[in-house]
């Protein structure tokens, strides 16, 4: 579960940061690029888009680490010793 949590935590960080690039991308095409205005959002649109793939490439690691319910599988065997095993427990439990 805490892993599904820093995903939405970082897909956050990453809409953040990708509304701030296309704002500042807006921003910087009225001034000239010679001015201190340009230069310095510039200098913010690289870090940026640096900072993006990023966090676009550790959402990609977590993203392979969640398992996918429907690739678990578990033997007939398994589940009917589990399924045998299921009333001592709740007994054990409610003793």
């Amino acid at each position: 579960m805490a892993l599904k949590e820093e995903i939405q935590s970082l897909n956050g960080g990453l809409n953040h940061f990708k509304k701030e690039l296309k704002d500042r991308s807006l921003v910087i095409v009225g001034y000239e690029p010679s001015s201190a205005i340009h230069q310095t959002n510039q200098q913010r649109i690289d870090k940026l888009a640096e900072e993006q793939a990023d966090l676009e490439t550790k959402i990609k690691g977590l993203n392979s680490k969640i398992v996918d319910p429907s690739q678990i599988k578990v033997s007939k065997k398994e589940f009917l010793n589990t399924f045998k095993a299921a009333p001592n427990k709740i007994r054990a439990v409610q003793q």
